[in-house]
């Protein structure tokens, strides 16, 4: 990613320059107060999208969260798994609970 700095009449002579290239992409930079603007004006399915994501992120650039999912991977890879049938009994006893 480029940053383009300097002078309102710098930074447009290189923007020119570069929305001329191929394969380039100008982002315009977002203040927060857009941002939040941009969150409030999206409908509540748009907003779960987006805060799952936003977990995504979080999750993702979170070394415990790795080191716990890959502790999950080493047991199933041990052969701690349910079958399909265990999952659906399991299933049906909650909701049997109200759960």
């Amino acid at each position: 990613m480029l940053e383009v700095s300097g002078s309102a009449p710098e930074c447009l002579a290189r923007i020119s320059r570069l929305r001329n290239k191929p394969n380039v992409r100008i982002i315009p930079a977002m203040t927060t107060t857009h941002i939040r603007e941009q969150i409030d004006a999206m409908s509540d399915e748009d907003r779960f999208f987006a805060s799952a994501y936003l977990q995504h992120l979080s999750n993702e650039a979170d070394p415990q969260h790795k080191a716990a999912l890959a502790a999950r991977m080493t047991r199933m890879d041990e052969g701690h798994k349910f079958t399909l049938d265990q999952l659906v009994d399991v299933h049906q006893e909650l909701e049997r609970q109200g759960l």
